[in-house]
């Protein structure tokens, strides 16, 4: 004889958590090489300040947003003069002409950091002076600072260059410490002129090294709860030995991340973790239901073998033939219901058990 029990289900629940650990090693402001200046001149301010500090970048940031601190002024230079001078003294900046600008406004520089785009700014003080072409720089546009040679008063100026890092993709790194560099090459320079001429090419000098981070986010493909059932189940009125009861579920988990693994790198993977509600007898790959002799194990395989321990990370595939703007990882999960011969052997009816799973970036 034997006894019928009705297949509940088994709910399976689901939680996420983000794990990223980032680091960066200070830079601290340093000098320029400015260019000599003509008697009656000097410098009253030469400031230059690294970029490299830790930029997050939450996961819902949209396109062209600012990222990061705001307008970070990367160099700052000061010059006065008093009475004639042999020559003007000037200080600006200007494209090579050949750069690919992006953005609405087209004033967003593309970078060899993924998804990392540059926006420079330029902001000036003068009294006795000309400057002209503050603000953004964009396409075609130079900015910059002189003093002439004639005039008895005191002339002077200060002029700096700011830097506001932008979202342009939404294929951002986990975690980057390149230096940033211009995507397609061409220049953006920074010089002055004074009695000779020295400029740097902002863009290309290793000035903005900021560590880049981008909180990675997944979502579960079809929902998150899931139920499994066995179907009908048949329990024997006694035995010994440990078998399969019912029919073997699958289930089938997906999740859709972003921003996208790095394929050269695999920057990121993703790990479930099922967390029993209880453990049946303290074995750590069954299940407990509410039927004593009856127990749930687990495996990625199809075979009744090799069971998953409850409570640990069991790595999901990359789907990396998944075409779209976010990551797919993927497992199925094979589920057996099992005749535990050590209880009491006496309850019969509805079963039910509940696991939870936990999606993790690693």
């Amino acid at each position: 004889m034997t006894r019928k029990f009705a297949s509940c289900p088994v709910l399976l629940t689901s939680v996420a958590i983000i794990n990223i650990v980032l680091w960066s090693s200070p830079l601290l402001a340093q000098t320029l090489t400015l260019p000599d200046l003509p008697a009656g001149c000097s410098y009253t301010e030469n400031r230059q300040q690294p970029m490299n500090s830790v930029v997050k970048i939450p996961a819902a940031t949209p396109l062209y947003s600012e990222v990061g601190e705001t307008s970070l002024s990367l160099i700052t230079v000061g010059v006065q003069c008093e009475g004639p001078i042999a020559q003007q003294v000037s200080f600006g900046v200007k494209d090579s002409g050949t750069l690919a600008w992006k953005g609405p406004g087209q004033d967003i520089l593309a970078t060899n950091v993924p998804g990392i785009g540059v926006r420079l700014m330029t902001e000036a003080q003068s009294a006795g002076s000309q400057c002209q072409g503050m603000g953004t720089i964009r396409a075609g546009n130079a900015a910059g600072c002189r003093i002439s040679r004639e005039g008895e008063e005191k002339r002077q100026f200060t002029f700096s260059l700011k830097a506001q890092l932008i979202k342009i993709s939404h294929n951002t790194p986990i975690e980057s410490h390149r230096s940033l560099r211009l995507e397609n090459g061409g220049a953006v320079m920074l010089g002055g002129e004074g009695i000779n001429q020295q400029s740097i090419d902002i863009m290309n000098s290793g000035l903005l090294a900021p560590v880049i981070a981008t909180e990675a986010s997944c979502t579960l493909v079809g929902g998150g709860d899931r139920q499994v059932m066995f179907g009908n189940v048949h329990r024997p009125p006694a035995g010994t030995k440990e078998i399969t009861l019912g029919s073997m579920a699958a289930t089938r988990i997906e999740v859709a991340c972003s921003p996208l693994r790095d394929s050269a790198s695999n920057n990121y993977n993703v790990a479930i973790t099922f967390t029993a509600g209880e453990l049946h007898s303290g074995d750590t790959t069954a299940l407990a239901t509410s039927i004593d002799d009856l127990a749930i194990r687990y495996s990625t395989q199809r075979e009744e073998l090799n069971w998953l321990k409850f409570g640990e990370k069991v790595p999901m595939n990359y789907d990396a033939d998944h075409g779209s703007d976010k990551s797919h990882f993927v497992e199925t999960f094979y589920w057996w219901l099992r005749y535990m011969p050590a209880g009491k052997h006496t309850d019969n009816g509805a079963f039910n058990a509940v696991a939870t799973y936990t999606i993790s970036i690693q």
